[in-house]
């Protein structure tokens, strides 16, 4: 009898127990949950959420003397914000156009008729480029080499992605040029703000 008692008194102590170590996992899934569901393509990276309602300052391609296309020079080791918009309107994937090959677009992908910021890399010294850009809107990455800022005819070049991601990333193996290109292309007109990250290494 006391064997029952005691189990009865002692029942609303378990209870209690089990729910101090169950309600917070059940918290954890739901947030977890919540936060994974039609969103993960859409949202900015960590590194931008928050920053995306006011455009950052970016020079305006062409100041200080630069080519008419590129918005800055970039040294291995940057990491550049800015905004798409004000851009130049150089790289289109027009079948006309040179850049149609590089973009991976093609005449029926998306518009890429501008604006985008061209970034200058020096990478005299260097193997490969590891770069990423993160996006607050829809966003395509491509590369090229050359002498030229602006390139009218075909030149060394490629892109990251074609699908819009707004965190891409990837590793270039370098020729002899000593000179990198990069293009922030906003998709279908897409012109909001960006962060671009340039290493470089030596294999």
């Amino acid at each position: 009898m006391r064997t029952a008692l005691l189990n009865l008194l002692l029942l609303p102590l378990a209870l209690a127990g089990c729910d101090i170590f169950t309600t917070p996992d059940k918290g954890s899934a739901h947030s977890s949950s919540s936060g994974d569901t039609g969103t993960t393509t859409t949202s900015p990276p960590t590194t931008l959420r928050g920053e995306c309602d006011e455009l950052f300052e970016t020079p305006s391609p062409g100041d200080g003397g630069q080519p008419s296309c590129q918005t800055a020079q970039v040294a291995c080791g940057d990491t550049v914000r800015g905004t798409i918009a004000g851009g130049s309107t150089v790289f289109e994937n027009n079948p006309d156009r040179s850049w149609e090959q590089c973009s991976g677009q093609g005449p029926f992908g998306d518009d890429l008729t501008g604006p985008e910021r061209v970034y200058q890399v020096d990478t005299s010294g260097y193997d490969y480029v590891s770069v990423r850009l993160v996006s607050c809107e829809r966003t395509q990455l491509l590369w090229y080499q050359t002498a030229n800022a602006c390139p009218e005819e075909n030149v060394i070049c490629s892109y990251i992605t074609v699908d819009g991601s707004t965190d891409q990333s990837e590793d270039i193996v370098l020729s002899d040029s000593g000179v990198l290109w990069f293009v922030v292309e906003g998709l279908g007109g897409a012109d909001g703000n960006f962060e671009l990250t340039v290493e470089c290494g030596v294999q």
